[in-house]
């Protein structure tokens, strides 16, 4: 019976210590896991700002270009220009989109438009001037632009 007793324990201390060394192995296991879950999580912050960096970027550019040309190439239509960041606080673990800012769009089809009304106007205004200039009254009398008489609420 003693033996019995004995061999019941020295059982029960083995599988108590295959258990000890199964949830040690379990707990290293998860731990590790979490360890590559925040270094995943770090970089994917890291890719994150550096892409709204180059969002930012291009933005720049894009402005600069319809200054100087009044007009910017079309993105590709697989890509989405809508600001991710504009509803963060909705999807705070979710992958990033490649988007843009509605008022960044908004902002540089605005300045595409103004920059196309000036030139519409600039010449507008200009084939005015040219038309007032080809019709030059004869014996030097003096004649009103069409601007003079918009500006001075009088005509002569």
């Amino acid at each position: 019976m003693l033996e019995i007793l004995i061999i019941n324990n020295l059982f029960i201390t083995n599988s108590q210590r295959a258990f000890r060394q199964r949830k040690e192995g379990y707990i290293k296991k998860l731990e590790d896991q979490v360890r590559d879950r925040n270094a995943l999580e770090e970089s994917y912050k890291a890719i994150q700002a550096e892409n709204y960096q180059l969002r930012d970027y291009v933005i720049n550019l894009q402005s600069r270009l319809i200054e100087s040309q009044g007009d910017y190439p079309q993105p590709p239509p697989q890509i989405d220009l809508r600001d991710p960041r504009a509803g963060e606080h909705l999807q705070q673990m979710t992958a990033p989109t490649a988007t843009m800012a509605s008022s960044a769009v908004s902002q540089l089809q605005a300045a595409a438009a103004a920059v196309a009304a000036e030139d519409n106007a600039g010449a507008v205004k200009q084939s005015q001037e040219d038309a007032y200039m080809a019709d030059a009254t004869p014996y030097g009398a003096r004649r009103t632009k069409p601007d003079d008489v918009l500006h001075s609420g009088m005509s002569e």
